[in-house]
């Protein structure tokens, strides 16, 4: 179906205080990026992955092309784009280990409703907004509001144009499909109520170790 995907895995995870990136620590039997680098290469539509990493660890991924970290998250992206020509492209975060074929498939399946998608969680808990010093202004209606995840998937000139706008206007882009938002283009939301959280602290890793054990 001319589809590529961009795993982005340069991050250094930082907030975890190890000395090895958090998307390279190991989980089960590999590494936390090999579980959707081999999902995305078990997959008969996707033609193509760009894996963002450092050069030391390009053997992890094998058949694969490469691109290097940028600063931010959207000069990530940018440098993977130059290295493919589908006609969509999926970014994924390589350090959301638990993403299922079963929602990779609605995700794409899903592409004749938008242009831009993106998977997402349905909020379980209360949500209010606060003002100075932390005080409650208003309770939000959770039922309007969502927990977003990776992977996003979009018509790729589309994501193009809308990091280049976000380059002209000097803005920073927290997920992928915000360049769409930029250029107003509707982003449809795909509900994925399966585990498929990223790993940013230790705490979270430690939740991961445990999953994987009850998944194996």
């Amino acid at each position: 179906m001319n589809l590529s995907v961009i795993l982005l895995s340069g991050g250094k995870g930082l907030r975890m205080g190890l000395s090895q990136p958090k998307q390279y620590l190991p989980l089960g039997s590999k590494a936390v990026a090999e579980h959707s680098f081999d999902l995305f290469k078990a997959h008969p539509l996707i033609d193509k992955i760009v894996v963002v990493c450092e050069k030391e660890y390009e053997p992890i991924f094998r058949e694969a092309l490469f691109a290097r970290p940028g600063r931010r998250r959207q000069d990530s992206v940018w440098n993977g784009l130059e290295k493919i020509s589908s006609e969509w492209v999926l970014v994924h975060d390589a350090a959301r280990p638990f993403l299922s074929r079963h929602a990779l498939d609605r995700l794409i399946e899903s592409r004749e409703e938008a242009e831009a998608l993106t998977l997402a969680a349905p909020l379980k808990f209360t949500l209010k907004e606060a003002g100075t010093n932390h005080f409650v202004t208003q309770t939000v209606d959770r039922n309007h509001h969502f927990e977003i995840q990776t992977p996003q998937m979009l018509k790729t000139h589309l994501l193009r144009k809308g990091l280049q706008c976000a380059l002209t206007h000097a803005l920073d882009l927290s997920d992928d499909v915000s360049a769409a938002e930029l250029l107003h283009v509707p982003v449809k939301l795909i509900l994925n109520p399966e585990p498929n959280f990223k790993i940013t602290t230790s705490h979270d890793y430690t939740l991961a170790k445990a999953l994987v054990q009850t998944l194996s």
